[in-house]
């Protein structure tokens, strides 16, 4: 069996239990986001992040709504698809992307994670996570700058999702409103967290973030039994 098959076999299965997870995450997450500054919080960073990111989320509504169909929106949502088709073994054959539109094509079975994907990774945000890494492997500390260009694309990842979950939208159509209503919510408080959390303490805001989010799923547990 080829591993595109054996990709989508697994996620089928997969696909309600991670959507039932996503659920139990909603909760805790959102308790776990305060509990991020209870920790040495490099506060120079977080207002670099967060202070662009709020920008650019306010302006994408209140003075630019035009920048959803823009062609880099579109192509980070295309790009998404494309990504998360190559890692579940599906073959890109062509992507094609215009102002307001784009096309994602690909030889294989596909699957749900490809097709929801841009509605939950933040994929230019990962990008700059990413050479953040490599800058800091070879010896360099991270300007002052770099932390603005996270939070820039950070606020473009929110904006420019909360535009695109809609009613009328056919990817969201195609795995399912209740499957994307049960699983969207819990990744977007994941994504929130992680990339706080990165913004307060580098990489290493992953672990700490991750060690509070089981010390709450706990906690919810505990007030469960």
């Amino acid at each position: 069996m080829a591993f595109c098959d054996r990709c989508y076999h697994v996620l089928v299965v997969l696909k309600w239990p991670m959507a039932l997870l996503s659920l139990m995450l909603i909760m805790p997450g959102v308790a776990a986001l305060p509990a991020v500054f209870d920790g040495p919080v490099l506060w120079d960073q977080v207002m670099f992040a967060v202070i662009p990111c709020l920008i650019v989320f306010v302006l994408w509504f209140s003075v630019f709504p035009e920048l959803g169909n823009s062609f880099l929106n579109t192509f980070e949502h295309e790009l998404t698809h494309l990504i998360f088709g190559l890692l579940t073994g599906n073959r890109p054959t062509d992507l094609d992307v215009d102002q307001g539109a784009g096309a994602f094509s690909f030889k294989g079975r596909g699957n749900w994670l490809m097709t929801i994907a841009p509605y939950f990774f933040p994929t230019f945000p990962v990008f700059v996570i990413w050479a953040g890494g490599i800058y800091h492997w070879i010896g360099e500390a991270l300007p002052t700058v770099y932390w603005a260009v996270f939070g820039t694309t950070a606020g473009m990842y929110f904006a420019s999702t909360a535009g695109e979950i809609r009613t009328n939208q056919t990817d969201l159509k195609r795995v399912g409103f209740l499957f994307s209503f049960c699983f969207l919510p819990g990744m977007h408080v994941l994504s929130i967290g992680l990339m706080l959390s990165y913004a307060a303490y580098g990489w290493a805001g992953f672990d700490f973030y991750f060690d509070i989010l089981a010390d709450k799923m706990i906690q919810f547990g505990e007030l469960l039994k």
